[in-house]
């Protein structure tokens, strides 16, 4: 049996990273992982220990579940999706549409690379079908720092932080 889910294609992913470019258009390449992974898995916010200002992210979240789509060990599907996101943002940055200089460096820019009007009117399409979760993911958890305790891998529990330099 044959079953499709966004988190493994890689198309889907390349249009992912373009929504989350569209609202930040400079971040850095773990970061951009982790909002992909969540605006993937919307409910599995839920599990991110988040600060008290933050707490109503849970409440948004929760809204999202489903046990037919949600993933069953968050760990292990952040995983498995690096190295479709590593193509997606390998496609993005030989298109132009990406700077190849930063993302060597581990930080994703946008260019100034124009997108079809048609492309640009999905994305707003996507990022508005869910805006409370949306806005949450790409304003208020980006604005989390990434590294160290209390950052964005911390808070996770998908990437290592300890060895971070702050």
């Amino acid at each position: 049996m044959l079953i499709y889910h966004p988190a493994y294609d890689a198309y889907h992913c390349v249009f992912r990273m373009l929504s989350i470019l569209s609202v930040i258009p400079s971040l850095e390449y773990d970061k951009a992982r982790l909002l992909d992974f969540y605006l993937t898995f919307p409910s599995a916010v839920q599990g991110i220990t988040l600060p008290k200002t933050l707490t109503h992210g849970k409440r948004l979240a929760k809204k999202f579940e489903n046990i037919y789509h949600d993933p069953f060990d968050p760990a292990f599907i952040f995983k498995d999706m690096q190295a479709i996101q590593i193509s997606a943002v390998g496609c993005l940055v030989a298109s132009g549409i990406v700077n190849r200089e930063s993302y060597s460096d581990g930080i994703i820019v946008r260019t100034d690379a124009k997108l079809p009007v048609s492309l640009e009117a999905r994305i707003s399409d996507f990022l508005a079908s869910r805006p409370e979760i949306g806005d949450f993911i790409l304003h208020d958890l980006a604005m989390l720092p990434l590294r160290g305790v209390n950052g964005l891998k911390h808070r996770t529990g998908l990437l290592e932080y300890k060895y971070d330099i702050s």
